[in-house]
């Protein structure tokens, strides 16, 4: 009876734990480069190399494009809206 409880949660549980890392893994970078230039630990952004930035700066914005395709994949009732919203909405 309550088999499918357990399942379901576990399930959630999963997918919520891979939003989380990914957001975590995503945000890290900029978050520390920010907490090193407002700490002076680093006094000039010069000091940093363009590249990390643009790679910090687009792993911030890749967060958003991964949380709808984590959803998609782990979440049937997800899966079922987001394919309704793109292929019926108007």
């Amino acid at each position: 009876m309550y088999t499918h409880v357990l399942k379901r949660e576990r399930k959630i549980t999963k997918t919520l734990a891979i939003i989380t890392a990914t957001f975590m893994l995503c945000l890290t970078p900029i978050m520390a480069i920010n907490i090193l230039l407002k700490s002076d630990l680093i006094t000039d952004d010069k000091h940093i190399p363009q590249v990390i930035w643009q790679m910090s700066s687009l792993f911030w914005l890749m967060n958003s494009t991964f949380n709808p395709i984590i959803y998609t994949v782990f979440d049937r009732d997800f899966r079922h809206a987001f394919k309704c919203l793109i292929f019926y909405g108007k």
